[in-house]
């Protein structure tokens, strides 16, 4: 039953949330201290996608982190955000 969870979960994904998690996959941050903050994630996906707006990507990396594909780090006043093991599975089906 849970894989079939995990299965429609992933099948549910947005553009945007596939994007992001190829993002994080394709830099390698996919650890903790591999973590990349806020605000320069803001700043990369909006260069390199001009719809990643700061809004969407607000919304879709509090959609992730809900689903458990990223998590979130606090490092002193800044937030990192890096790709999970079930964000990395999510990207291979």
């Amino acid at each position: 039953m849970s894989q079939l969870y995990f299965q429609e979960v992933v099948e549910n994904l947005t553009v945007e949330d596939i994007f992001l998690l190829q993002y994080l996959e394709e830099r390698g941050r996919d650890e903790k201290y591999k973590s990349i903050s806020r605000k320069l994630l803001y700043e990369e996906l909006y260069a390199k996608q001009s719809e990643m707006t700061e809004t969407i990507t607000r919304k879709t990396i509090n959609r992730l982190e809900a689903l458990r594909f990223i998590s979130i780090v606090n490092s002193g006043r800044k937030q990192k955000v890096f790709i999970t093991e079930m964000g990395l599975r999510a990207l291979e089906n």
